[in-house]
């Protein structure tokens, strides 16, 4: 009977963070750390700071919950780690239980969004299959403007958008409409943006763009707003080495005589 696949499911618990001392990716490719500000709420006449906190990360723990029990219900015993910005206690776990594949949820590494790519470079370097996008993916994702100019490039639509890079001459760009919604250009998933994210005017939109360059230290994408529901989408793109991992689980799988179907949907 063929050993069964030691799994591990790696994740950080989501923590409220301040702006200060992170990193985020520069158009060219390099590492750009922010000077420490505080964090204020631009509706509010008392500046009264608030934490920065990415709302994607909110669903982690669940979502950990809901593999752990998926892979118990199968008949695997996974191994789970709160990495918690510990970048040597990920190593010795790495080491010491080698395993055969992983459920990456690690999104940052010390409050620093640029790290994530590290974290699944890892992965690459110690040759160990992993779900989720690999780390140059993870990398360029961070760059939302460049993102989307490549998406234009392969005939795939999104919003039309703008970049602000500096505090003057905030003015409605002609190719634009309102409702906008104006975010962190190079942070990751939600940070940086509520409510106030949405402008219908030029004073909204001159005030949430000066907030987002003096806050995040970066430039502020500001974008057509589209009313709607906000789906996240797994795309389930097999490399060579997690196609062997699977073909692993599956064996392990038909031998505990349990049908391949089940794990299709992954």
């Amino acid at each position: 009977m063929p050993r069964k696949l030691r799994i591990s499911i790696l994740y950080n618990e989501p923590k409220s963070g301040t702006v200060a001392d992170r990193q985020f990716i520069t158009s060219n490719g390099s590492l750009q750390t922010s000077r420490p500000v505080v964090r204020t709420d631009p509706k509010s006449d008392k500046h009264a700071p608030f934490p920065a906190v990415d709302l994607s990360e909110l669903g982690v723990m669940e979502e950990m919950e809901d593999i752990k029990r998926a892979l118990t219900t199968l008949g695997y015993k996974p191994s789970v780690l709160n990495v918690d910005s510990d970048v040597f206690r990920l190593i010795e776990h790495l080491r010491e239980d080698s395993p055969d594949l992983i459920f990456n949820l690690v999104e940052c590494i010390e409050n620093e969004s640029a790290q994530e790519m590290n974290v699944a470079g890892l992965y690459d370097l110690l040759k160990i299959p992993y779900t989720g996008a690999g780390a140059f993916a993870l990398g360029l994702a961070l760059n939302k403007p460049r993102v989307k100019e490549l998406l234009s490039y392969h005939g795939i639509k999104s919003p039309p958008f703008h970049v602000f890079d500096s505090p003057t001459r905030i003015s409605m760009p002609p190719h634009l409409q309102f409702p906008l919604i104006v975010k962190p250009s190079k942070e990751d998933a939600s940070v940086g943006i509520s409510d106030a994210s949405i402008v219908n005017t030029e004073t909204e939109l001159r005030r949430r763009v000066r907030f987002v360059l003096e806050e995040f230290q970066q430039p502020a994408l500001v974008e057509s707003y589209i009313d709607g529901r906000e789906l996240n989408v797994a795309i389930n793109v097999v490399g060579v080495s997690l196609y062997r991992a699977k073909s692993k689980l599956r064996a392990a799988l038909t031998a505990t005589r349990v049908k391949n179907s089940e794990i299709d949907g992954e």
